[in-house]
């Protein structure tokens, strides 16, 4: 019994032995193909390229970016019932369509002052305080807009130093009303220039917008026939302007009119 319990346990240990010994052969070979090969040791199954929107969504579409030019001046009717909107313009010529921007007017003006004061600020401030006071004029360098009807969030912030020029809406309104004036359409010229007027009366060229208005209705009047009417204008213009040009010949055509009906009469 015994015997055969040993012959069974030797045959076992020849069985074991075989199976230690194929195994470090293959481990021998695996080793050197790795040594003569090794792209073999550094092969992996390809990675799976995740989505794009783990959601499905849609991408949010580009900003959208107009070419000087290629945006017509809004009509009157936009610019009177609608919201208002500027043009942000830059250097490249491209502009974007943006929420009315602060502040206003001359933006680009007063931000560049923001800076020279912060500027100033920061010289004389304790060592302490100097970080963060350099953090804020990393802020002024840029402005920060809102993008009207966009999916998703419609803030942007452009860098100052890009900008070229900034369109106000109180601009376009100002641009609309003097195509008007040269359109002869003095009665919705005069809306857009009393609706200015009143929001703001300072605006930037906003009286040299009204005497020219002014002239431009006189003359109207005069090719009406309405020598008293253009009288009243001009004389009007004369008390805002004496020097206006246009203003002498075109009151001295109105004068000349209204002798000559009444002689004639």
């Amino acid at each position: 019994m015994t015997h055969k319990l040993l012959s069974r346990f030797v045959r076992f240990g020849h069985e074991v032995g075989g199976c230690v010994r194929a195994a470090v052969c293959f481990g021998t070979l695996f080793a050197a193909a790795i040594v003569l090969h090794p792209t073999f040791a550094l092969a992996q199954p390809e990675a799976e390229v995740p989505a794009a929107d783990e959601n499905g969504a849609p991408e949010p579409d580009p900003d959208p970016v107009h070419k000087v030019g290629d945006l017509p001046v809004p009509s009157i009717e936009t610019l009177l019932n609608e919201r208002a909107v500027d043009w942000i313009i830059l250097d490249t010529d491209d502009f974007y369509v943006v929420e009315s921007v602060v502040p206003r007017p001359n933006t680009l003006e007063k931000r560049k002052l923001e800076i020279e004061q912060k500027q100033e600020e920061r010289r004389t401030a304790p060592a302490e305080q100097r970080k963060a006071i350099s953090e804020e004029l990393e802020e002024l360098n840029f402005l920060y807009v809102a993008l009207p009807d966009v999916s998703g969030n419609p803030e942007r912030r452009i860098p100052t130093r890009l900008i070229k020029e900034i369109v106000h809406h109180e601009d376009l309104m100002m641009r609309r009303a003097k195509m008007l004036l040269d359109e002869k359409d003095i009665e919705h010229a005069f809306e857009l220039i009393s609706r200015l007027e009143k929001d703001w009366s300072a605006w930037p060229g906003i009286d040299a917008l009204h005497n020219e208005f002014l002239l431009a209705d006189g003359k109207t009047r005069l090719e009406a026939k309405n020598w008293n009417e253009a009288l009243t204008i001009f004389r009007e213009l004369y008390s805002r302007d004496k020097q206006y040009a246009g203003l002498s010949e075109n009151y001295g055509h109105g004068i000349d009119a209204l002798v000559a009906e009444a002689v004639a009469d």
